[in-house]
């Protein structure tokens, strides 16, 4: 079995890739042995041996033209035109995946999003300069062009992480049911883990590398957000927080380039732009605020779930929902609903850690282990 991987960059720090790599290394060694190449079709790649390391195969990274090409639609048309040459040419004999759109030759695409499912909510909710609008149309175009190409193909399967993503596709482009493999996103429940006993050190040590969060009283409820401002519904959480006494927010992420924001004065916010350690953030919140506009999954959400905290998210649009049990501490809402009202309260060591072995029960068959076993089933049949 060779496999060749079409994506613009497979690095671990990005979700799409990283999702890959897991499915990919969540095979079992009997199922590793099998594979006697994999290749990285690419504009960048980490080193394979450290992505792959417990595959004994052949690596080679197969570099494409694009890395650093902007604006954003002139590397997508420089992937598409070397990567569908490359596969035509070279790859045969080899089991094709894609992420997306990134390459529409391929066997398998693993479905992570649909632009044309994002485009209304994406146009009604930003305010942007005449050029920007223009660019935008334009590259919402090109997606649109390619989506068209790459579910209108009766012979490649689509692996998609949710299923109201999978009923997207077969209702708009009229995709045949026998062509879907529904597969979440796995969680990895031992690296979200920790000894709440520890917060008070958890506490300090994040301060004193992240001097914004002097402003936090961790003996105060705290309200975590984390993503993309706009589509994961910064301006609704912000909202949201002015109706309550308990306004901390530790906010970690960035807006879009083009967009500028102002944070209420009358909330208290620690916005951290980027962090590695997203697991200490949650061990140190009590409630994830979620309001997503538009999310395929989120595997944010899990995480947080996982670690015991008190979460707010959309039950609609949103693939991790699909799999989040009606817990204690789960407050799902509708996107044309408004969130919630819930009592803000710290979360005790003594309930973090009872929900933390209770969840980490209820997300057992959504480990990447189990999600292997099914992407192994595709694989087998090429």
């Amino acid at each position: 079995m060779k496999i060749s991987l079409f994506v613009h960059e497979l690095l671990p720090q990005i979700g799409h890739s990283r999702a890959l790599i897991e499915l990919m290394n969540g095979l079992s060694p009997e199922q590793k042995a099998q594979v006697e190449l994999i290749e990285a079709v690419c504009c960048e790649s980490a080193n394979l041996d450290e992505l792959f390391p417990e595959f004994k195969c052949r690596k080679q990274f197969i570099k494409i033209p694009g890395k650093g090409f902007k604006p954003f639609i002139l590397k997508m048309l420089s992937y598409h035109l070397f990567s569908y040459f490359y596969s035509a040419l070279f790859c045969r004999d080899k089991i094709k995946i894609g992420i997306g759109i990134a390459c529409l030759n391929v066997d398998i695409a693993n479905i992570q999003f649909i632009h044309e499912q994002w485009k209304e909510p994406f146009f009604s909710k930003r305010k942007m300069g005449p050029a920007t609008f223009i660019y935008k149309k334009i590259l919402f175009l090109y997606f649109a062009v390619g989506e068209k190409i790459l579910f209108s193909d009766a012979k490649k399967h689509f692996i998609v992480i949710a299923r109201f993503l999978q009923k997207f596709i077969e209702d708009h482009f009229q995709t045949d049911t026998s062509q879907f493999t529904l597969i979440p996103s796995g969680v990895n429940t031992t690296e979200f883990k920790t000894n709440p006993e520890r917060q008070k050190e958890i506490e300090l040590e994040l301060i004193s590398k992240y001097p914004a969060l002097k402003t936090i009283n961790f003996n105060q409820p705290v309200t975590l957000f984390i993503g993309a401002f706009e589509r994961k519904g910064l301006d609704k959480a912000l909202e949201y927080l002015a109706q309550f006494n308990s306004k901390q927010l530790i906010l970690i992420g960035k807006p879009e380039s083009f967009s500028h924001w102002k944070f209420p004065q009358n909330l208290n916010i620690a916005h951290i732009p980027f962090t590695k350690e997203v697991n200490k953030f949650y061990a140190v919140s009590d409630l994830f605020l979620f309001p997503t506009y538009y999310e395929p999954f989120g595997l944010v959400i899990v995480e947080a779930f996982a670690m015991g905290l008190d979460i707010i998210v959309p039950a609609d649009n949103v693939g991790a929902s699909e799999i989040l049990p009606a817990d204690e501490g789960v407050h799902f809402f509708q996107q044309n609903e408004s969130i919630p009202k819930i009592e803000f309260k710290k979360i005790s060591p003594e309930v973090r850690s009872l929900r933390m072995a209770q969840r980490t029960e209820q997300l057992l068959p959504y480990n990447w282990k189990a999600a292997a076993e099914k992407f192994y089933s595709i694989l087998s049949r090429y």
